[in-house]
């Protein structure tokens, strides 16, 4: 990470735990989080070296929460792993992304609006192998919304930039991203999510001074039983370099998530992987 980026995280994490000192001195910490593990099928196909196959595929996430006095405090991991074995991630697809990412926040009455800052570690040809990883940063706002005339629905969103270099001067997405979505829960422990992210590089992507962006559609479906929440999901990814090559990849998943905490939540601000899978794409399409 360079030295400016590990000053930014720095200071966030300290303004972080000065919203802490904020909070008032009787009011109590409470900590809750899950981690959810998956397996699914991941199809892709790719215009530059012609190239299609489906694949199997794992993902686990992973988050802790800290609320104290309306203060908010979260750390979570995302990583999604569908690894094609016949060679080298730049003819074929991308192996997988991981996002880590520190958030902060207030929650007003309904309303929650804070920051993140963090990380994605993806594929580049700047890693010291040829199938490695490297990270790249991004950061932003997000905010959720429980409508009061809405009940059991939580619209969420996200706004942020992301430096994801995969091949310094060649390849690598540098731009601005969204991500937004609803929740509904449904009751009697039966819900769904749906969520879209899109992203822009434009200046460059797999070659400088080229454009790309990238576009993901997530849907799931969860049942809650006892301790576990079983779930069933899909996500689409449509990834575009300039008007020459594009990308496409469709996942389907089962997921079992366990949650811990006097107040568990579902983590609708994930920190993205958009911008890492879209820079490792960039390296597959050029």
């Amino acid at each position: 990470m360079k030295p400016l980026n590990a000053g930014i995280l720095a200071s966030f994490a300290f303004g972080a735990a000065a919203l802490f000192q904020a909070a008032p001195a009787n009011a109590q910490a409470n900590i809750s989080g899950s981690a959810g593990f998956s397996v699914g099928m991941m199809g892709y196909s790719q215009t530059d070296h012609d190239e299609g196959a489906i694949v199997g595929d794992f993902a686990f996430d992973g988050n802790i929460g800290f609320d104290l006095g309306g203060w908010n405090v979260m750390l979570d991991v995302n990583s999604v792993l569908h690894r094609d074995n016949r060679g080298d991630f730049d003819h074929y697809a991308p192996w997988g992304v991981t996002s880590f990412g520190l958030h902060a926040g207030r929650q007003f009455g309904n309303a929650y609006v804070g920051g993140f800052m963090g990380g994605n570690a993806f594929q580049g040809n700047d890693a010291s192998t040829s199938n490695g990883y490297i990270t790249g940063t991004l950061w932003g706002i997000e905010g959720r919304i429980e409508p009061a005339s809405m009940s059991g629905v939580s619209l969420f969103g996200q706004l942020g930039r992301a430096n994801m270099v995969g091949d310094a001067g060649d390849t690598a997405f540098i731009g601005n991203f969204a991500r937004f979505g609803a929740d509904y829960d449904a009751g009697n422990g039966f819900g769904f999510t749906v969520a879209a992210e899109f992203g822009r590089s434009p200046n460059i992507f797999e070659d400088s001074g080229d454009w790309g962006e990238y576009r993901l559609a997530t849907v799931e479906g969860r049942l809650e039983r006892g301790n576990v929440i079983y779930s069933i999901g899909g996500e689409m990814g449509q990834f575009t370099a300039n008007t020459e090559d594009f990308a496409t990849s469709n996942r389907l998943f089962l997921k079992a998530t366990i949650p811990f905490g006097p107040k568990p939540k579902r983590n609708l601000l994930k920190t993205p992987y958009g911008p890492g899978l879209a820079a490792a794409w960039a390296e597959t399409l050029d």
